[in-house]
C-alpha cells in the first residue's frame, strides 16, 4: 500500500533504523570485561542478547547488560 510508506518512514525514523539497520547493545568486548572469554558460549549470550534487545524485551543497554550478567554468569 503506497499511503502507508511514509508512516514507515517516520516509524523507522523514530526507532532509528531508517538509515542503518539496529546495533547490538552488548557486544563482546563488554563480555569480556565481566570475565568471559571468547568462544562459542559468548557467541550464544550475544546472539539471544541482541534477539531480545529487536524483541523489545530490554528497553535499554543497562537492562540487557543486567540480564547478560544473571544469565551468563
Amino acid at each position: 500500500n503506497p499511503d502507508a510508506v511514509p508512516r514507515l518512514r517516520e516509524l523507522a525514523a523514530e526507532a532509528g533504523v531508517l538509515e542503518a539497520p539496529p546495533r547490538p547493545w552488548i557486544q563482546g568486548r563488554d563480555l569480556a570485561a565481566l570475565g568471559m572469554k571468547p568462544g562459542p558460549r559468548m557467541g550464544e549470550i550475544l546472539r539471544e542478547a541482541f534477539e531480545k534487545q529487536l524483541d523489545e524485551v530490554f528497553s535499554s543497554p543497562e537492562e540487557a547488560l543486567a540480564w547478560v550478567k544473571k544469565t551468563a554468569f
